[in-house]
């Protein structure tokens, strides 16, 4: 009967694996095998260009996600504490892309202190809901990349977009304070400097922990396509240690050899951070594209849908 079924699948266009001899189940495909499958779904869903567009899309949500941002932080903290914060990230961001962000951060913050609690639910429910659409063009990109259509409706769309930009906020919070904390405890108390120095390194390895369980909670709630939160954990990794390697690549690239400035002028910056967004969604997307494969591979093969249009 299984055999059947993973024939039907396959006369269908949904599996192309054989057929093992000793459990009539697909047999597992072999790393080189796997890895050739994910070039070619990346080329055939066309990832650069879905990149692209999420990019965009998250470009024009930056800055109301910051009034949003600031404005909960500066319940719990001064948001001051953001700039020298940002500031500690120069190795996976662009000094342009940083300039731009802090730039946009003076002005939130300068608007903001002095009446951080009045109106703020007024102001969050209006600047959320803006910083939304970069969001939602991800969820349209991961439906891309799992093959799937959307069949949510509009207003169960528009709620987990939300709810996942608000959380992305949150754990945004929750990583500045704890690497803000870090440095200000041990300045504090009589830390040996052996001590002290892999305590302040231990902070990255947090970061790229809060990273891939941010990118677990995305792979799990954001596409059109009921998971296990354990089948969404290999391509968490993955796009964490694609994301970080080529945010510090791209770092050091725009640094030493790239001359936007020279090219664009004014807008050298916007470029750069334009990229480096690209850049981030395409890890996102590629972590999705694995997750499709490795359920593929361990024999857990959904059945195919029409691919996702843009939402609108």
């Amino acid at each position: 009967m299984a055999v059947a079924a993973l024939n039907g699948l396959r006369e269908r266009g949904e599996t192309n694996r054989p057929l093992s001899e000793e459990t009539g189940l697909p047999a597992r495909p072999s790393i080189w095998s796997m890895l050739w499958r994910l070039v070619d779904r990346i080329s055939r869903d066309n990832l650069s260009l879905v990149a692209a567009g999420v990019a965009f899309y998250a470009m024009l949500a930056i800055f109301p996600a910051l009034g949003v941002f600031v404005s909960l932080f500066g319940l719990v903290a001064d948001p001051k504490t953001v700039e020298a914060q940002i500031l500690t990230l120069s190795a996976f961001l662009p000094s342009e892309a940083i300039q731009i962000l802090l730039g946009a951060l003076h002005g939130v913050v300068e608007k903001n202190t002095s009446r951080l609690n009045t109106g703020l639910v007024i102001g969050l429910a209006i600047a959320l809901f803006s910083a939304r659409t970069g969001m939602s063009s991800l969820m349209t990109g991961l439906n891309i990349a799992y093959d799937r259509q959307e069949a949510r409706g509009i207003l169960h769309q528009q709620v987990v977009a939300l709810a996942l930009t608000l959380g992305g906020m949150v754990f945004g919070i929750v990583s500045i304070l704890a690497i803000a904390a870090v440095p200000a405890v041990l300045a504090v108390l009589p830390v040996p400097d052996d001590i002290r120095t892999p305590l302040l390194l231990i902070r990255w390895p947090f970061l790229a922990a809060i990273t891939m369980l941010g990118f677990t909670i995305i792979y799990y709630a954001a596409p059109c396509h009921r998971v296990r939160w354990t089948s969404t954990i290999i391509g968490s990794v993955m796009a964490t240690v694609l994301w970080l390697i080529g945010s510090v690549l791209f770092s050091a690239y725009v640094t030493r050899i790239a001359t936007y400035d020279a090219t664009y002028g004014s807008l050298g910056a916007v470029v750069v951070l334009l990229l480096w967004l690209w850049l981030t969604a395409l890890a996102l997307l590629i972590g999705a594209e694995i997750n499709t494969l490795h359920h593929d591979r361990d024999g857990d093969v959904p059945p195919t849908k029409p691919l996702a249009s843009p939402q609108r």
